[in-house]
């Protein structure tokens, strides 16, 4: 059995990162682990961001953010930058196992400042993106669940295939309705959760149908959903919020599902519905499950 030895990240004055180890038997060779298999750069001519990773069967590495470049590489199916001055843009990007190969790289090219909030990937490694449209002129192949005015602060999904061909590209609301998680099932459905600052959602199979929240820059309730294969209709879609609470402000960071397709998201806030809750406190935060079809909260 080789013996484990307890080890530590350090950091000089200078800036020089070393390890730092207990004592061990120094007649034996001493491995120092994790070894870096790779790191990686993606040269630019403006401000990056890594919002989101994931990382699917094969290894292959997908990362999702927002740029200022207008030389952030585009590959496969990828289009480029419309390369307006003061634009930030949302990209996708897949590296292979290795880290040397740009598999696609693509921009969601509109005027504005966008972003990305959160990613998924399905069984058949295509790419799901959330995050809060800038500009009415963000590119969407269906406007059945919300359009934007010249002042644009929306939610969106878009679906990327393995060459980072867009799939489909959607509003999730006529308001702010501002994702930030994201998971997706076996058949293409994707499921979100964030906040929702208006009643700008449509929604279907609601828990919840109505807004219960104010109005303004500090206000908000919390929302989640599950949206269709194709990108054009909610399966369900609801607010999750304690009507009344006019100027509080509650929204979920995360959603999940199990394997009975029961439906987990959590966040903070308190100004929601309770049930067989074992603790209530002010400035909080929160978990909920629901059953499969969105309406029933267990």
């Amino acid at each position: 059995r080789i013996p484990r030895v307890g080890s530590r990240f350090t950091l000089d004055e200078a800036g020089h990162l070393a390890f730092e180890v207990s004592n061990y038997n120094r007649s034996l060779p001493l491995t120092i682990d994790p070894v870096v298999s790779y790191t990686k750069i993606i040269g630019a001519n403006n401000d990056t961001t890594v919002s989101a990773l994931r990382i699917d069967s094969a290894g292959d590495v997908f990362i999702t953010g927002e740029t200022n470049a207008s030389n952030y590489p585009v590959a496969g199916s990828g289009v480029g930058s419309i390369g307006s001055s003061g634009s930030q843009q949302v990209y996708v990007t897949k590296l292979d196992p290795t880290g040397t190969q740009i598999l696609y790289s693509t921009y969601l090219p509109a005027p504005g400042f966008n972003s990305a909030a959160a990613l998924a990937l399905d069984s058949s490694g295509n790419a799901y993106v959330a995050g809060v449209a800038g500009s009415s002129g963000f590119p969407t192949t269906s406007s059945n669940l919300g359009t934007c005015s010249s002042f644009c602060n929306a939610g969106f999904v878009a679906k990327f295939d393995t060459t980072g061909a867009m799939i489909y590209s959607t509003l999730i609301g006529s308001g702010q309705q501002l994702p930030k998680g994201i998971t997706v099932d076996s058949a293409g459905n994707a499921y979100l959760a964030g906040l929702s600052a208006d009643n700008g959602l449509q929604t279907t199979n609601a828990f919840q149908s109505a807004y219960g929240g104010g109005t303004c820059t500090s206000c908000g309730g919390a929302f989640f959903a599950e949206l269709n294969p194709t990108g054009t209709a909610w399966v369900f879609s609801s607010y999750f919020y304690s009507p009344g609470q006019i100027n509080a402000v509650t929204y979920a960071t995360s959603i999940a599902r199990d394997a009975a397709g029961n439906i987990y998201f959590a966040g903070n806030g308190d100004s929601i519905p309770l049930n067989l809750s074992f603790l209530y406190a002010t400035g909080g935060s929160f978990a909920a499950e629901f059953a499969p079809n969105g309406n029933t909260l267990i």
